[in-house]
């Protein structure tokens, strides 16, 4: 999976940039990118999670919305949201339970600076760096317990953004997601009736990655586009510990892929 998401990346960093020897010089790369910049519009992914004893995937639904500034600084806000009713097939005390009925809910709030570097005569590189919040929600087993986590990490990348003539640009990213600290809190009631009350752990090692292509078209007053993407995630174990009422408790360490298409209107 690492092999495949590195030549993704790798695609998107040096395979669009390609494209640009047989672009339009009609197509200044100041052209490419408006001042102000809002963006809105549906996904469909989906999603992967395993630890040990727990595997969760299935489709789940959701949209993207943002603001760009691009003036050669470049400074862009973004919101993801998606929500579904996932499989599940997990450990339980009684044996092996699976299902379909799932929540999986997520938001991201990112906030991210760079600058725009003109590349020939008709694309632009963007290299960037930023901070993000991520949450999880979900509930795994046949008589819930609820999970959330919550993921605070740095965003570092490139963009690229080539235009192709007659209102036709095409572009994408590849980013490093340097993961800072994660929180989770569990609700485990369900899977240990001695347990009363939530258990709190803090995740320190982990990191992600991340990338996309889009294709776009320009018309009077709107910018409609879309394409793939892809988010994948790996955090580490932590080392078992004693919660109240004496019961070892431990975190597995995870791994979660992302895989969608989305489509968007930018004004």
């Amino acid at each position: 999976m690492k092999n495949v998401l590195a030549f993704f990346i790798c695609y998107v960093c040096v395979g669009v940039e390609g494209v640009t020897a047989q672009t339009n010089a009609e197509n200044d790369a100041a052209k490419l990118y408006q001042t102000h910049t809002f963006e809105l519009g549906p996904a469909v992914s989906y999603i992967r999670y395993k630890e040990r004893g727990l595997k969760i995937d299935g489709p789940v639904y959701g949209f993207v919305a943002s603001y760009a500034y691009h003036y050669d600084l470049m400074v862009k806000g973004e919101f993801n949201f998606n929500y579904g009713k996932v499989n599940y097939s997990a450990s339980t005390m009684t044996g092996r339970a699976s299902g379909d009925n799932t929540l999986n809910e997520m938001w991201e709030v990112r906030g991210l600076g760079g600058y725009d570097f003109p590349l020939l005569t008709s694309s632009i590189l963007t290299p960037y760096i930023g901070i993000g919040l991520r949450y999880i929600n979900n509930d795994v087993l046949p008589t819930p317990q609820e999970r959330e986590f919550y993921y605070l990490y740095s965003p570092i990348g490139i963009g690229v953004m080539a235009g192709l003539g007659h209102g036709w640009s095409n572009g994408g990213m590849g980013e490093y997601d340097l993961f800072w600290r994660g929180d989770q809190n569990s609700h485990p009631i369900d899977r240990i009736p001695s347990l009363k009350g939530d258990v709190r752990s803090h995740q320190k090692d982990g990191y992600g990655v991340r990338g996309s292509l889009t294709l776009e078209k320009k018309y009077a007053k709107i910018i409609v586009g879309g394409g793939p993407f892809l988010r994948y995630w790996s955090v580490d174990k932590l080392s078992p510990r004693f919660v109240p009422y004496n019961v070892l408790w431990q975190e597995p360490a995870s791994d979660s892929l992302e895989a969608g298409m989305m489509l968007s209107v930018k004004f």
